[in-house]
């Protein structure tokens, strides 16, 4: 029997592909579809559902694969998975792709510290 937060986590995931608008041709914009894959990540790990966030962020980056933010952002749930080489290598590629943003400045103290400076 499914608990009540895993009917409440798919039921958000349902509406939030329902609700990505679907072009003429009937192909969703990807960069909406994974706007919409991010919002969901953060409301599902808001809920309570960091694993479902997760599948959510990474399913995003694969469609926008350039998006800082959500690569932080996926760092985050990374580290409090203890996905720590993971983590570190989102916190990297936040680094890369938007070195002048608050995030880099913190995925960079980040990756300095333990545990994660340890790792390679």
């Amino acid at each position: 029997m499914l608990s009540k937060r895993t009917k409440l986590a798919a039921a958000c995931a349902a509406l939030i592909l329902l609700a990505a608008p679907v072009s003429a041709e009937t192909k969703m914009d990807s960069h909406l579809f994974a706007r919409k894959l991010f919002q969901g990540a953060f409301t599902m790990n808001k809920l309570g559902n960091p694993v479902a966030a997760l599948m959510l962020y990474q399913d995003g980056l694969a469609i926008q694969p350039d998006n800082a933010r959500a690569h932080f952002d996926l760092a985050e749930l990374l580290v409090q998975a203890d996905e720590l080489i993971d983590a570190k290598g989102h916190y990297r590629k936040v680094i890369e792709l938007a070195p002048q943003s608050a995030e880099a400045q913190q995925a960079k103290t980040k990756i300095a510290a333990p545990p994660l400076a340890a790792l390679p």
